[in-house]
């Protein structure tokens, strides 16, 4: 009668520190890389704003878990996210304007494939395309070409 009493405390006892131990949440870390779109000179010190799960065109009132970062001076923010990452996001940098075609703009960005394989978002600010090719993500890297909003342009509203 002792002994399986002892052996029930046991294998709970390890069950609780094989949890504790080998079954915890993972990180993840993103990395967002803000180039100029026409030089391929990264933007330093700007806001990225990450919102998870963003769908386009649905008005939910104030996602939750929206996330912001500065750039370093290599024009990267880093996101760090556990268990469960969100499927999809949306982004957005202040005073920065995408330089992606009419079709793509405001898609979501989905995480899984940013995660796995690195993702690098076209380029409609490089005419020439003398960017086109030479920049690659590692996984965990979503690379997004920018340009500056010109004062003319803040004027205009956004629909």
């Amino acid at each position: 009668m002792i002994s399986s009493g002892f052996g029930y405390a046991h294998r709970l006892c390890l069950a609780l520190c094989l949890l504790a131990s080998g079954v915890q949440a993972r990180d993840y870390e993103l990395k967002v890389h803000v180039l100029n779109g026409r030089t391929g000179e990264p933007f330093a010190n700007r806001q990225v704003t990450l919102i998870p799960g963003y769908e386009p065109g649905v008005r939910r009132g104030l996602p939750q878990g929206i996330v912001s970062a500065t750039t370093s001076s290599d024009g990267i923010a880093s996101f760090a996210f556990s268990d469960p990452v969100p499927g999809k996001f949306g982004l957005t940098v202040i005073d920065l304007r995408e330089c992606l075609s009419a079709s793509a703009y405001r898609l979501p960005i989905q995480t899984e494939e940013v995660l796995r394989n690195g993702v690098v978002e076209e380029n409609t600010c490089d005419k020439r395309g003398r960017l086109k090719g030479k920049v690659v993500a590692k996984p965990g890297e979503l690379v997004v070409f920018m340009e500056p909003i010109s004062w003319w342009r803040r004027l205009i509203p956004i629909k």
